[in-house]
């Protein structure tokens, strides 16, 4: 089965169990959760993981990236955020790169001497085309080539996630933002990503940062709704 396909019958899905919680989404609202709209893009949310062959590498992933007038300095990159931990192919880590970024790299600590504690180049454009998103895979060290040593990438397209897995992912997943990147304006990248593609419990609890606990279903909900209200859908 085609993804179009698969994604049509996943949005279908998902659109039964956002109707069914909108008065979920709504008692959200009730219970202090923000709803204004966040009108200008500053940051994009970017997700890599490890490949399970890289989990002797650091808990703590690095990013360092540029292009676009802002970026970081080598020797000072900032710690990603992980997401998911060695039960899922050594990690998930996730950053919010400033809008005008064009390319970034990881690596497992500041400043490393060596090649293969560091990814090879990835393109923000690999990772945003348009409404299909992806998410990179760091993979064994390239052999050859300019980047001798270096961890190659593998770009993917989405990944069927557990209740627990997406639980964990939606909970990063502020309700509102200043910010794309990890307010209820990324609902389009999180769905194509994890949520389209996964049979979930929507009854599951998300321990959502700094707001009420809620539920896979109202989560889901709160999220597609609002984004839809923000963009006249």
């Amino acid at each position: 089965m085609g993804k179009t396909t698969s994604k049509s019958i996943s949005l279908l899905t998902l659109g039964l169990v956002c109707a069914l919680g909108v008065l979920g989404s709504m008692r959200l609202a009730n219970r202090g959760f923000e709803t204004n709209a966040a009108t200008v893009q500053t940051h994009r949310r970017v997700y890599v993981y490890l490949d399970d062959a890289l989990s002797y590498m650091n808990d703590t992933i690095y990013i360092h990236y540029w292009g676009g007038g802002e970026g970081s300095t080598w020797g000072s990159q900032p710690a990603m955020t992980i997401v998911l931990g060695d039960d899922f192919y050594g990690g998930m880590h996730y950053f919010d790169l400033p809008v005008y970024t064009t390319d970034f790299m990881i690596s497992n600590g500041t400043s490393p001497s060596n090649e293969w504690e560091k990814s090879d180049d990835i393109s923000i454009g690999s990772l945003f085309n348009g409404s299909n998103y992806l998410f990179a895979k760091i993979l064994d060290a390239t052999l050859g080539g300019t980047n001798d040593g270096r961890r190659n990438i593998e770009y993917v397209d989405f990944h069927s996630f557990s209740d627990g897995q997406a639980a964990a992912v939606l909970n990063h997943i502020n309700s509102c933002s200043t910010s794309y990147a990890g307010g209820y304006n990324a609902w389009p990248q999180i769905n194509d990503l994890f949520i389209s593609h996964s049979t979930l419990n929507g009854s599951t609890v998300v321990t959502d940062e700094d707001r009420p606990d809620t539920t896979i279903s109202d989560k889901c909900a709160y999220l597609q709704i609002w984004y839809n209200i923000d963009h006249g859908i």
